[in-house]
């Protein structure tokens, strides 16, 4: 029998579909891991477990070429061979009727292995990585199918090793690919059975040659990714040159053009506007002299009698300003007696309001006065030195605590007294202990007992001192407390009593105040105010009998004024000879006001002539302008299309390349779904 790597040997160079590939060296020595082993046969690697039963080696190999170029391929195979197997089946999801099947290839020897017709081996992989074994069926004619559990024990290891190793670290299988590439209905339909050995060799050819184009074309769109990313500045710039050439020629340009067109017929119809304006104005003219002539024959007839007629005119203009005055001065003597007489009927009136308000106030006032009165003797009668004893005598438990205090205060000097006199006691019990102890080997135990008893005595004295101390205390707050108490208690009676006071005295002062000015104001009213109104009303009744006689003696005058005006205006015909000569200025009037307004048209149309000529040369100049940025633009499009001129050449054959290899890759799909279905 073989070696194991003998066998690996002969599988992969029998079924290596790279015949022309070129024999590589190894790189590295088999990794065993756990149940699993890589092997690099050169220019493949080799993923590869077995099994043993009953003499019978099964194996279960993953190749992969080392180009990176191809998938990975997954064989089952039997040691020896010779056992009539048809095909070899593992269930993946028997709920959803999904099997990967091994059907018999054979190599140019006519060595025969079982090889996974590809059908999506991503999912394949996936199971082999993440599993502990590899249920794999072999069926041959007539008898039982073996069933064989290949492990997984290492696989994930060793796949990932075979990834970096063999495969430059690119995924062993492709999602994308086999989406592309599969009918996954003729898949799923594909019985193993009816596949020969050929035909098994042709779907292989097909699907790695592919798989082959598949990769090739991705490395070509990567290289032309990768020249394009190295043009893309120049790229770029051409994009933005080619925006800004479009953008001058088919918006600015072609904006400036149309306003240029707006503007030449503006001008146009300006001209044309300007020209029939004129002879409106010539015509106009025209007429004006012909007014001024009729006007000037009028004249002629009216001048002659002007300044008589304007002699008696204003001889009766002053006799009717005289009346008119005189009239105007009756009417204020009228209107100034009738407002008089009014406003001493409102001063009557006020006065009685006046002295009602003062019988009002005089009631108020006797009201206030008692009222400050009861204020000021409350405020005489209060004692605050009195109130507050009284309060305090109220308050209960007041004068107990001031008993306390005195009876604390005498037990607390009697206390200090004690602490005083066992204090020196101390003293002396210490002095005779110290003599003691000066006189050799005495025994000083009664004296130190003495002193410690003198000690104890002093310390429940001083304890006696503290207690009275604060019951002294104590005592004391509660008798500062009720005082406190009753001082602001009587402390607010007198800020009443004092505020009550104050506003009873302000309440009079004010109502004596208001009093004196009702007073005084009704003097005013009756000695006064009603008395010169009265004056004015006589005075006004005296002039009146004057003003009426004058007025009698103009309306008099006026009447003689008038008749001898009318009677020269008849005369000499003045009325038709006046209105001929209104009629005529009325008319040179008139044509003067059209001539102005056509005038002033024509103006505002030469004036708006000129700004359209204005905005027109400054829109050639615009124009100008952008002629001179697309001249430039150009120029330099021009200079980057150069630039780029081995892009676009490099650019033409890979894409050239990528679609023959993308109808390569159809070619080989077409041949491999047709095989399926042949």
């Amino acid at each position: 029998m073989m070696s194991l790597r003998k066998q690996a040997t002969w599988t992969t160079l029998g079924l290596s579909f790279l015949a022309s590939t070129a024999m590589a060296q190894a790189t590295f020595n088999p990794i065993t891991t756990k149940d699993w082993v890589l092997e690099d046969l050169g220019a493949v690697c080799l993923a590869h477990t077995q099994r043993v039963i009953e003499n019978q080696t099964y194996r279960l190999e993953m190749q992969i070429d080392k180009s990176a170029q191809f998938p990975v391929e997954v064989f089952v195979r039997e040691v020896p061979a010779g056992n009539g197997t048809q095909y070899a089946r593992f269930v993946y999801d028997k709920s959803k009727g999904i099997n990967y099947d091994f059907s018999p290839l054979a190599d140019a020897s006519g060595n025969v292995s079982l090889y996974q017709v590809p059908r999506g081996s991503t999912a394949l992989v996936s199971y082999i990585k993440r599993s502990l074994s590899l249920p794999v069926e072999f069926v041959s004619a007539g008898v039982p199918a073996r069933k064989v559990d290949f492990s997984l024990r290492g696989s994930s290891v060793t796949l990932d090793n075979l990834i970096a190793r063999c495969n430059a670290k690119k995924a062993l299988t492709s999602n994308e690919f086999e989406k592309n590439f599969f009918d996954l209905a003729k898949l799923l339909a594909l019985d193993p059975l009816s596949l020969r050995p050929d035909q098994v060799a042709r779907l292989r050819n097909a699907y790695l040659s592919g798989h082959q184009a598949y990769v090739a074309r991705d490395a070509k769109q990567g290289e032309l990714q990768a020249l394009t990313n190295k043009y893309m500045k120049q790229l770029r710039e051409l994009d933005r040159l080619k925006g800004s050439l479009d953008n001058l020629t088919q918006k600015e340009l072609a904006n400036l053009n149309a306003r240029k067109a707006t503007l030449d017929q503006k001008i146009a119809d300006l001209d044309k506007a300007i020209a029939s304006k004129q002879g409106e104005i010539a015509a106009k003219d025209q007429e004006l002299q012909q007014r001024n002539a009729a006007y000037d024959a009028a004249w002629q007839v009216l001048a002659p009698l002007k300044p008589e007629h304007d002699r008696l005119q204003s001889s009766l203009g002053q006799a009717q300003n005289s009346l008119n005055s005189w009239n105007n001065r009756l009417g204020q003597i009228d209107s100034g007696i009738r407002n008089t007489q009014s406003e001493i009927a409102n001063l009557n009136s006020e006065a009685d309001q006046v002295r009602r308000q003062l019988s009002s106030v005089d009631s108020d006032l006797d009201r206030a006065r008692r009222n400050l009165n009861d204020a000021e003797n409350e405020l005489r009668r209060f004692d605050p030195r009195r109130e507050l004893q009284e309060r305090l005598r109220r308050q209960p438990g007041y004068d107990m605590n001031k008993r306390d205090v005195e009876r604390f205060e005498r037990e607390l000097q009697q206390a200090e007294r004690q602490v005083d006199r066992a204090e020196r006691e101390l003293d002396q019990k210490r002095r005779q202990l110290d003599q003691c102890r000066t006189q050799p080997n005495a025994n000083c135990a009664g004296e130190q007992s003495a002193v410690q008893q003198a000690q104890q005595d002093v310390q429940r004295e001083r304890q006696d001192v503290q207690r009275l101390r604060g019951q002294l205390q104590n005592a004391r707050q509660q008798v500062d407390w009720a005082e406190r108490r009753a001082e602001n208690e009587v402390r607010d009676i007198e800020n009443r009593l004092r505020n009550e006071e104050s506003d009873a005295r302000r309440r009079y002062s004010n109502l004596e105040s208001q009093r004196h000015n009702l007073d005084s104001r009704l003097r005013n009213i009756v000695n006064y105010e009603i008395p010169n109104r009265q004056n004015t009303i006589n005075a006004l009744r005296s002039e009146r009998p004057s003003v009426v006689s004058n007025i009698n003696s103009w309306q008099g005058e006026v009447a003689s004024r008038k008749k001898t005006y009318d009677d020269y205006k008849a005369s000499v015909g003045w009325d038709a000879k006046k209105a001929a000569v209104d009629q005529t200025a009325a008319e040179v009037s008139r044509v003067k006001k059209e001539l102005q307004k056509l005038e002033a048209e024509n103006t505002a149309l030469a004036n708006e002539l000129a700004k359209q000529k204005k905005s027109l040369a400054s829109l050639m100049k615009e124009i100008e302008a952008i002629l001179a940025k697309i001249e430039e633009t150009e120029g330099k499009s021009a200079e980057v299309q150069e630039l780029l001129k081995p892009y676009f050449e490099a650019k033409a054959k890979l894409e050239a390349e990528i679609t023959g290899l993308n109808q390569l890759f159809e070619s080989n799909k077409a041949a491999y779904n047709g095989e399926l279905g042949a």
